[in-house]
């Protein structure tokens, strides 16, 4: 960034997480230049309220979005359906953004459409829709750290409406929204090649594990057919064991009792399948005490060096 100009003079914004910002920029709370839309439920069981031809957004469609933009909600309402609601229906280019479960979900919609009660939609009143998604999206963890509540965490509406943003002339706010478009897809682009190549990488992994330990590492040794389909040929000296033949024991496991906390207030390690992303375990998130063994046959302490397989 440092090739591009500064501007000739700054001020304090009075925002903590906005800083500094160029002196004829101004600030304003979210509700002078964006109109918000809460979100509403029709009833579940009434089937002229469901699948219509009207774009109804959830956190789980922004969650499972990946792109700036979004035009296809996975559930879509009647226009009974939307009338039930008593919402209003935000038209193309605002942001669908997520206020509870989880907060900070964004995208720009490219159609018309509402939500339901877990996320917002900003209509812009005033300035460029592509600047006010970037700017929210630069503001996800104070708009995170905003949230209340006990059972789960929400953003109300008064601190989303209330909420600083920072404001340049129009010019500058489609300058700046062209940048980041034409930025971040190249970023966007390199991840994927970079993506495509661990792909590969992981790929190349996995085969130059199976080529050794079913044909060896000496490509010279005579072979032989070891009628297994999945090995195929072996070297000829080799021989094929059953997984029984192999190991000592073979066993399982089990979980204690959620709800007695004496099963987990003690030092025997308890793995679980999250531990299994690492090649070697060392520790374990949870542990369980003597109690919880001795009041499950099922389970054993296994030895250092054991195997474990996620079923």
């Amino acid at each position: 960034m440092s090739r591009y100009q500064k501007y000739p003079a700054y001020k304090d914004s009075g925002v903590e997480w906005i800083g500094k910002i160029p002196e004829h920029w101004k600030v304003k709370q979210a509700r002078h230049v964006l109109r918000i839309h809460s979100g509403s439920t029709p009833k579940s069981g009434e089937e002229l309220f469901w699948d219509g031809d009207i774009n109804w957004f959830t956190p789980e469609d922004l969650g499972n979005n990946q792109y700036n933009n979004i035009s296809e909600s996975r559930r879509k309402i009647t226009e009974d359906g939307y009338r039930s609601c008593g919402t209003s229906l935000a038209k193309a280019n605002s942001i669908v953004l997520s206020t509870r479960a989880p907060i900070g979900h964004i995208a720009l919609s490219t159609v018309p459409a509402c939500c339901n009660q877990g996320c917002r939609i900003l209509e812009q009143e005033k300035g460029i829709p592509e600047f006010w998604y970037y700017t929210l999206l630069s503001a996800k963890p104070i708009l995170q750290s905003l949230g209340q509540g006990s059972t789960f965490m929400e953003l109300p509406r008064q601190s989303l409406a209330s909420f600083k943003l920072p404001i340049p002339p129009l010019e500058e706010q489609r300058a700046i929204a062209s940048f980041l478009d034409w930025k971040t897809a190249q970023i966007d682009e390199l991840i994927a090649k970079k993506e495509a190549l661990l792909k590969k990488l992981d790929e190349k992994r996995t085969a130059l594990i199976t080529q050794a330990v079913t044909k060896g590492i000496d490509p010279t040794v005579p072979m032989k057919e070891s009628d297994v389909e999945w090995i195929g040929d072996i070297p000829e000296h080799w021989v094929i064991w059953k997984v029984t033949h192999g190991f000592n024991t073979i066993g399982s496991g089990t979980t204690p009792k959620s709800d007695n906390s004496d099963f987990y207030e003690g030092n025997i390690l308890w793995v679980t399948t999250s531990e299994l992303r690492e090649t070697v375990i060392q520790n374990t998130s949870q542990k369980i005490s003597i109690d919880a063994f001795q009041a499950h046959s099922a389970l054993k302490i296994y030895p250092a060096g054991s195997i474990i397989i996620a079923m």
